[in-house]
């Protein structure tokens, strides 16, 4: 059956461009236009989905409400069934917010990422990003530098593991320095260690960035072994 709007209050009126006296009695999806933001397809009926399976359901993401004047909103909704005395479904109320800002944000910074793995995978010298201690990005280079074969062998590692044991104290305090300053490390050489173990003599430069919404260090590295 078609779900038609009985009440609205101020926020869904200023968000779909309906005063509720306008869309009193109108079926739902003709005041709450929404579609996949990505795809521009429409998306899913809310109402529809709570009517069907009788319990809270949540719209998914990219959700994009198109008002009465064309203005569109990104948002985050929900849906609930009201049910009468004999617990039968008699209506849903709608929860809609507008996360358009939210949205912006999270998209341009996935852009910047996505524009941040292009530039670094196509860089000659070896970089790697490490999270909180943890290698989360290795560029091809940097896969060279050590001996790996797939990123594997060194995402999800310990940055330490890659660093010689009389210049791990230098690199904990580099990245502390970082960290509370937000200054970034100045070149320096380290010694750090191949997969087969062996040293590598190696130029270090450590800089803070954002990586996945988290702080994290980017290091570039130089290999200077053939100057050993």
């Amino acid at each position: 059956r078609t779900c038609r709007i009985t009440q609205m209050n101020a926020m869904a009126e200023r968000l779909t461009g309906w005063t509720l006296d306008e869309a009193r009695g109108r079926p739902l999806a003709e005041v709450f236009h929404i579609i996949d933001a990505q795809t521009r397809l429409p998306a899913p009926s809310p109402a529809d989905l709570v009517m069907q399976h009788g319990k809270i359901v949540r719209l998914a993401n990219h959700t994009a409400l198109i008002a009465r004047d064309g203005q569109e909103y990104q948002i985050a909704d929900s849906g609930a069934p009201i049910r009468d005395a004999q617990k039968a479904i008699v209506g849903v109320v709608l929860v809609f917010r507008d996360v358009t800002e939210q949205y912006q944000v999270r998209r341009a910074l996935a852009e910047s990422e996505e524009r941040f793995r292009t530039i670094i995978e196509w860089t000659p010298g070896p970089i790697a990003v490490h999270v909180r201690g943890i290698v989360v990005y290795a560029n091809a280079a940097a896969l060279k530098l050590f001996g790996a074969k797939t990123s594997d062998q060194l995402v999800g590692k310990p940055i330490l593991d890659r660093v010689h044991p009389d210049f791990r104290h230098v690199v904990i305090q580099r990245t502390t320095t970082m960290a509370q300053t937000g200054a970034e490390a100045p070149v320096m050489e380290e010694r750090l260690l191949h997969l087969d173990g062996s040293v590598l003599y190696v130029e270090v430069q450590g800089n803070q960035i954002i990586y996945n919404g988290e702080q994290a260090v980017q290091v570039a590295m130089h290999d200077t072994s053939a100057r050993v």
